[in-house]
C-alpha cells in the first residue's frame, strides 16, 4: 500500500547532493568505497529520489530510490551511529519510497545482508519479504 507519513523532515532532490554524498562518503568501508559508491550515485539517471536529513547542521540519515522500468529500487541506506533507533532510517525511507508511488511505482526491491538486523526490521515492518539470497564465494590462498 501508499507508505506512511514520516516523522522526521526529510529533504528530497532527484539527484545526489553534497550533504548526501558527504554521508555516504563518511560512512564507507573504507574512504575509497564511500567514494566509488558517491560517483555511482552521481551517473544514476533521473527520475531518482535522494533522501537526506540534516540534523545539528549534518546529514545523519540518508537513502535514495532509482525509479527503472516497471520497479523502483532502494539503496544506499545510512545513519550514522550516534543517531540510531530514532526512525530516521524509516523517515527517509517513507520519504523515498512515496516519490516513486507518487510516480506511479507499486513494485520495489532492495538488497540488505543476512546480518543486518535493524535493516531487516525496518524493511520488513515495511512489507517486504524475502526472496533469495546470494552468497559471496573466496578463492582460499594456496
Amino acid at each position: 500500500g501508499k507508505p506512511a507519513a514520516p516523522i522526521h523532515r526529510v529533504e528530497i532532490s532527484p539527484s545526489v547532493t553534497a550533504a548526501f554524498k558527504a554521508l555516504v562518503m563518511g560512512t564507507g568501508a573504507t574512504a575509497g568505497d564511500g567514494q566509488e559508491r558517491a560517483e555511482i550515485f552521481e551517473r544514476l539517471p533521473n527520475p531518482s529520489a535522494f533522501g537526506t536529513i540534516i540534523l545539528d547542521a549534518k546529514p545523519v540519515a540518508a537513502g535514495l530510490c532509482s525509479f527503472a522500468g516497471d520497479s523502483a529500487g532502494i539503496a544506499a541506506m545510512r545513519t550514522l551511529a550516534d543517531y540510531r533507533n530514532q526512525g530516521l532510517a524509516r523517515s527517509v525511507f517513507l520519504v523515498i519510497a512515496g516519490r516513486a508511488y507518487q510516480a506511479g511505482y507499486r513494485l520495489f526491491w532492495l538488497q540488505v545482508e543476512t546480518n543486518n538486523g535493524p535493516a531487516r526490521h525496518l524493511y520488513e515492518g515495511e512489507g517486504f519479504e524475502e526472496v533469495y539470497r546470494y552468497h559471496t564465494w573466496r578463492l582460499a590462498p594456496t
